[in-house]
């Protein structure tokens, strides 16, 4: 049974684009229905999501819980625990990007209320065209202020952005190495168990990497964010 097993594993991953998986779709994807650890799978870009796999049917990340289950069951109970770290990870980062857009429509709505009841008091009577004038110009001259700030601000996101996805194009380096190990593994005869669960920890190890890498952005995201 356990050849059989890995028979149908080695297949499953030869004939997948992306091998056996261990977390998420790409970054800008909402989430849809929250898994277990085992029911995630790795984006290209590396970030994690909740699987989007119908009910009753097997997620693609399942068939990398099996191989531990089979080959490395020691090391099962860590990955698990990064997956759903990496997992919860980037449901705060959805949150937070959530919350900050809510903040920037506040601030849009805020500015043309400040417009609307200039309008309403020159309407109204209650103050000249040239305090009208003067109070738009003062606003207009705070937005100016702020989008010089914010082209700052972008650029320094632009530089933390792409010092990431350097880092995190290396560790994507040695994850598909690491699949072409793997993959070799499974379809030796006999099968190579021992380097099927070193391949295995690898995997652990790499995620836990992409894990760290993602804290390390982050906190210089909000530490210019002000967050």
């Amino acid at each position: 049974m356990k050849k059989l097993i890995t028979i149908f594993l080695a297949l499953t991953i030869l004939l997948s684009m992306s091998m056996v998986t261990y977390a998420a779709p790409a970054s800008g994807s909402e989430p849809n229905q929250p898994g277990g650890p085992r029911g995630s799978r790795l984006a290209e870009d590396g970030s994690v999501r909740p699987s989007d796999a119908p009910t009753g049917e097997r997620p693609r990340g399942a068939n990398l819980s099996m191989l531990f289950e089979l080959y490395y069951p020691e090391g099962l109970a860590a990955f698990d625990a990064l997956n759903a770290e990496h997992q919860e990870f980037h449901l705060g980062q959805a949150a937070i990007r959530d919350a900050h857009k809510a903040e920037i429509q506040a601030m849009k709505a805020d500015t043309k209320a400040q417009f609307d009841a200039i309008n309403a008091a020159l309407e109204a009577g209650t103050i000249t065209e040239e305090e009208a004038i003067v109070q738009k110009d003062a606003i207009r001259s705070t937005i100016k202020e702020k989008r010089a700030e914010n082209s700052v601000t972008r650029a320094a996101l632009e530089v933390i952005k792409t010092n990431k996805q350097a880092e995190v194009a290396a560790i994507n380096a040695l994850r598909e190495a690491n699949r072409t190990t793997l993959r070799t593994a499974l379809t030796s005869d006999p099968v190579d168990e021992v380097a099927i669960a070193s391949s295995l920890a690898t995997v652990t190890s790499l995620l836990e990497q992409h894990i760290a890498v993602d804290y390390t952005y982050a906190a210089q995201i909000a530490d210019l964010l002000g967050l």
